[in-house]
Protein backbone atom coordinates (compact mmCIF):
# COMPACT_ATOMS: atom_id res chain seq x y z
CA UNK A 1 0.00 0.00 0.00
CA UNK A 2 2.86 2.39 0.84
CA UNK A 3 4.39 1.77 -2.61
CA UNK A 4 1.04 2.46 -4.31
CA UNK A 5 0.63 5.67 -2.34
CA UNK A 6 4.18 6.75 -3.20
CA UNK A 7 3.66 6.06 -6.91
CA UNK A 8 0.32 7.92 -6.82
CA UNK A 9 2.01 10.95 -5.20
CA UNK A 10 4.81 10.90 -7.82
CA UNK A 11 2.21 10.65 -10.61
CA UNK A 12 0.37 13.70 -9.23
CA UNK A 13 3.58 15.75 -9.10
CA UNK A 14 4.54 14.68 -12.62
CA UNK A 15 1.05 15.44 -13.93
CA UNK A 16 1.20 18.93 -12.45
CA UNK A 17 4.70 19.50 -13.87
CA UNK A 18 3.66 18.36 -17.37
CA UNK A 19 0.51 20.54 -17.28
CA UNK A 20 2.57 23.58 -16.23
CA UNK A 21 5.12 22.88 -18.98
CA UNK A 22 2.34 22.72 -21.61
CA UNK A 23 0.83 25.99 -20.35
CA UNK A 24 4.26 27.66 -20.37
CA UNK A 25 4.95 26.44 -23.91
CA UNK A 26 1.60 27.77 -25.13
CA UNK A 27 2.15 31.15 -23.43
CA UNK A 28 5.66 31.38 -24.92
CA UNK A 29 4.27 30.59 -28.38
CA UNK A 30 1.52 33.23 -28.07
CA UNK A 31 4.02 35.81 -26.81
CA UNK A 32 6.24 35.07 -29.83
CA UNK A 33 3.25 35.48 -32.16
CA UNK A 34 2.29 38.81 -30.58
CA UNK A 35 5.91 40.01 -30.81
CA UNK A 36 5.96 39.07 -34.50
CA UNK A 37 2.69 40.91 -35.23
CA UNK A 38 4.04 43.93 -33.34
CA UNK A 39 7.32 43.87 -35.31
CA UNK A 40 5.45 43.61 -38.61
CA UNK A 41 3.19 46.51 -37.62
CA UNK A 42 6.27 48.61 -36.80
CA UNK A 43 7.83 47.63 -40.13
CA UNK A 44 4.70 48.62 -42.03
CA UNK A 45 4.41 52.09 -40.46
CA UNK A 46 8.17 52.75 -40.59
CA UNK A 47 8.04 54.23 -44.10
CA UNK A 48 10.56 51.74 -45.48
CA UNK A 49 10.78 51.03 -49.18
CA UNK A 50 8.37 48.33 -50.37
CA UNK A 51 11.01 45.72 -51.24
CA UNK A 52 12.81 46.17 -47.91
CA UNK A 53 9.51 46.03 -46.01
CA UNK A 54 8.39 42.79 -47.70
CA UNK A 55 11.78 41.21 -47.03
CA UNK A 56 11.50 42.00 -43.33
CA UNK A 57 7.97 40.56 -43.24
CA UNK A 58 8.98 37.19 -44.76
CA UNK A 59 12.07 36.93 -42.52
CA UNK A 60 10.10 37.66 -39.33
CA UNK A 61 7.22 35.41 -40.37
CA UNK A 62 9.55 32.50 -41.20
CA UNK A 63 11.06 32.70 -37.72
CA UNK A 64 7.65 32.71 -36.04
CA UNK A 65 6.18 29.91 -38.17
CA UNK A 66 9.38 27.81 -38.15
CA UNK A 67 9.25 27.91 -41.96
CA UNK A 68 11.93 26.36 -44.15
CA UNK A 69 10.78 28.81 -46.82
CA UNK A 70 8.43 31.78 -46.54
CA UNK A 71 7.57 33.87 -49.60
CA UNK A 72 5.34 36.70 -50.74
CA UNK A 73 3.96 36.50 -54.26
CA UNK A 74 2.29 39.62 -55.65
CA UNK A 75 -0.44 39.58 -58.28
CA UNK A 76 0.28 41.19 -61.64
CA UNK A 77 -3.31 42.13 -62.55
CA UNK A 78 -2.59 42.78 -66.24
CA UNK A 79 -0.93 39.43 -66.83
CA UNK A 80 -2.96 37.61 -64.15
CA UNK A 81 0.26 36.14 -62.79
CA UNK A 82 1.82 35.70 -59.35
CA UNK A 83 5.41 36.94 -59.08
CA UNK A 84 7.78 36.25 -56.16
CA UNK A 85 8.37 39.64 -54.53
CA UNK A 86 10.22 38.51 -51.38
CA UNK A 87 11.54 35.35 -49.73
CA UNK A 88 14.05 34.56 -47.01
CA UNK A 89 15.20 31.52 -49.02
CA UNK A 90 18.72 31.77 -50.44
CA UNK A 91 17.97 29.20 -53.15
CA UNK A 92 18.28 30.77 -56.59
CA UNK A 93 16.21 27.94 -58.08
CA UNK A 94 13.29 28.80 -55.81
CA UNK A 95 13.70 32.56 -56.30
CA UNK A 96 13.86 32.19 -60.10
CA UNK A 97 11.04 29.70 -60.52
CA UNK A 98 8.49 30.71 -63.21
CA UNK A 99 5.53 32.97 -62.44
CA UNK A 100 2.21 31.29 -61.71
CA UNK A 101 -1.01 32.01 -63.55
CA UNK A 102 -4.14 32.60 -61.44
CA UNK A 103 -5.61 29.16 -60.81
CA UNK A 104 -2.26 27.38 -61.28
CA UNK A 105 -0.68 25.37 -58.47
CA UNK A 106 -1.68 25.97 -54.82
CA UNK A 107 -0.85 29.70 -54.66
CA UNK A 108 -2.79 30.33 -57.89
CA UNK A 109 -5.83 28.53 -56.44
CA UNK A 110 -5.62 30.67 -53.28
CA UNK A 111 -5.89 33.80 -55.47
CA UNK A 112 -8.76 32.32 -57.44
CA UNK A 113 -10.72 31.17 -54.38
CA UNK A 114 -9.62 33.99 -52.01
CA UNK A 115 -9.15 31.57 -49.12
CA UNK A 116 -6.31 29.81 -47.31
CA UNK A 117 -5.19 26.36 -48.44
CA UNK A 118 -3.01 23.79 -46.67
CA UNK A 119 -1.15 20.83 -48.16
CA UNK A 120 0.29 18.02 -46.02
CA UNK A 121 2.97 17.06 -48.56
CA UNK A 122 3.55 19.13 -51.69
CA UNK A 123 5.73 16.40 -53.21
CA UNK A 124 2.63 14.15 -53.32
CA UNK A 125 0.06 16.84 -54.21
CA UNK A 126 -1.12 16.63 -57.87
CA UNK A 127 -2.13 20.31 -57.92
CA UNK A 128 1.35 21.49 -56.87
CA UNK A 129 3.41 22.39 -59.94
CA UNK A 130 6.96 21.97 -58.66
CA UNK A 131 7.26 18.66 -56.71
CA UNK A 132 10.82 18.03 -57.95
CA UNK A 133 11.93 21.47 -56.76
CA UNK A 134 10.18 20.84 -53.42
CA UNK A 135 12.14 17.59 -52.96
CA UNK A 136 15.40 19.35 -53.80
CA UNK A 137 14.65 22.22 -51.40
CA UNK A 138 13.53 19.83 -48.64
CA UNK A 139 10.06 21.34 -48.20
CA UNK A 140 7.02 19.25 -47.30
CA UNK A 141 3.91 20.90 -45.85
CA UNK A 142 2.53 24.19 -47.16
CA UNK A 143 0.19 26.90 -45.92
CA UNK A 144 -0.82 29.59 -48.42
CA UNK A 145 -3.07 32.53 -47.49
CA UNK A 146 -4.47 35.35 -49.64
CA UNK A 147 -3.32 38.92 -49.12
CA UNK A 148 -6.61 40.80 -49.09
CA UNK A 149 -7.43 44.49 -49.00
CA UNK A 150 -11.19 44.40 -48.41
CA UNK A 151 -12.25 42.17 -51.33
CA UNK A 152 -9.26 43.01 -53.50
CA UNK A 153 -6.60 40.32 -53.83
CA UNK A 154 -3.02 41.66 -53.66
CA UNK A 155 -1.07 38.41 -53.58
CA UNK A 156 -0.28 35.34 -51.48
CA UNK A 157 1.97 34.49 -48.52
CA UNK A 158 3.36 30.93 -48.62
CA UNK A 159 4.84 29.11 -45.63
CA UNK A 160 6.64 25.77 -46.11
CA UNK A 161 7.90 23.39 -43.42
CA UNK A 162 10.86 21.00 -43.59
CA UNK A 163 8.84 18.13 -42.10
CA UNK A 164 5.20 17.12 -42.48
CA UNK A 165 3.05 19.40 -40.34
CA UNK A 166 -0.68 19.82 -39.79
CA UNK A 167 -1.38 23.55 -39.62
CA UNK A 168 -3.73 24.57 -36.82
CA UNK A 169 -6.52 27.09 -37.23
CA UNK A 170 -4.55 29.42 -34.95
CA UNK A 171 -1.54 29.28 -37.30
CA UNK A 172 -3.79 29.94 -40.30
CA UNK A 173 -5.40 32.92 -38.54
CA UNK A 174 -2.02 34.39 -37.53
CA UNK A 175 -0.62 34.13 -41.07
CA UNK A 176 -3.85 35.59 -42.47
CA UNK A 177 -3.53 38.57 -40.10
CA UNK A 178 0.05 39.13 -41.30
CA UNK A 179 -1.05 38.80 -44.95
CA UNK A 180 -3.81 41.39 -44.51
CA UNK A 181 -1.41 43.84 -42.81
CA UNK A 182 1.06 43.39 -45.67
CA UNK A 183 -1.70 43.90 -48.26
CA UNK A 184 -2.74 47.18 -46.62
CA UNK A 185 0.89 48.37 -46.57
CA UNK A 186 1.40 47.49 -50.24
CA UNK A 187 -1.75 49.34 -51.31
CA UNK A 188 -0.76 52.39 -49.23
CA UNK A 189 2.74 52.39 -50.75
CA UNK A 190 1.35 52.08 -54.28
CA UNK A 191 -1.11 54.90 -53.62
CA UNK A 192 1.68 57.13 -52.30
CA UNK A 193 3.75 56.36 -55.40
CA UNK A 194 0.81 57.30 -57.65
CA UNK A 195 0.26 60.55 -55.73
CA UNK A 196 3.97 61.40 -55.98
CA UNK A 197 3.98 60.65 -59.72
CA UNK A 198 0.89 62.82 -60.21
CA UNK A 199 2.51 65.71 -58.29
CA UNK A 200 5.66 65.44 -60.37
CA UNK A 201 3.61 65.39 -63.57
CA UNK A 202 1.66 68.46 -62.42
CA UNK A 203 4.87 70.33 -61.58
CA UNK A 204 6.30 69.42 -64.99
CA UNK A 205 3.16 70.75 -66.69
CA UNK A 206 3.40 74.02 -64.70
CA UNK A 207 7.02 74.48 -65.79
Amino acid sequence: ESQVNLLFAIAQYLGSAVANAIIYEELTKKAKQLDTLSEISKTIISGRYLKEMLQLIVTTTAQMMNSKICSIMLLDEKRQELVIAATQSLSQQYINKPNLKVGQSIAGLVVQEKKALTVADVTQEPRYMYPDLAKKEGIVSMLAVPMLMKDKIIGVINSYTAVEHKFTQEEIDILQAIANQAAAAIETTRLNEEILAAKEALEARKI
